[in-house]
């Protein structure tokens, strides 16, 4: 079974403190870009955040499970195979959990039950881009958020 300090030394990120409780806000992020999920979780815990990455809803359904997770925030490529049934899901078992659609550039805005906003990924991850996704995240925490899909 995997235990908080094991992951976070094979992800490099701050995670989850001894016994499995949160050291700050939870970001589950999901998403077949290991890239982006690195990218985002690396600036997520720059900033306080426990950033989780997860390439598939296999391995995001597992991390919940096998670390007994509370997930603040779901970050989820809404293209992803089973992404709307994991949100539904997560939801049901976490009331509180704000869901956030990751978009790809090339797919149009869409709404799936539960996400709270839709955000696309960026086409390059520069300082822009990353206070952009991090206001989302924050607006959502704060339920600022009004729009379903923000720019690209």
């Amino acid at each position: 079974m995997l235990t908080g300090e094991r992951v976070a030394t094979l992800t490099g990120f701050n995670l989850l403190s001894v016994g499995g409780h949160p050291l700050a806000t939870t970001v589950l992020i999901v998403d077949h870009d290991l890239g982006f999920v690195f990218w985002l979780g690396h600036a997520l815990d720059g900033l306080g955040y426990s950033a989780l990455p997860a390439k598939t809803i296999a391995d995001a359904a597992l991390l919940i499970m096998q670390l007994d997770l509370k997930v603040d925030v779901l970050l989820i490529n809404v293209s992803l195979p089973g992404a709307a049934e994991f949100a539904a899901a997560v939801h049901r078992n976490q009331p509180q959990v704000k869901v956030i659609g990751i978009l790809e550039t090339h797919t149009r805005a869409t709404t799936m039950p539960g996400v709270s906003i839709a955000h696309y990924k960026p086409a390059t991850t520069d300082h822009l881009a990353k206070a952009e996704w991090i206001e989302c995240i924050e607006g959502v925490l704060t339920s600022t958020v009004v729009s379903t899909a923000a720019h690209q």
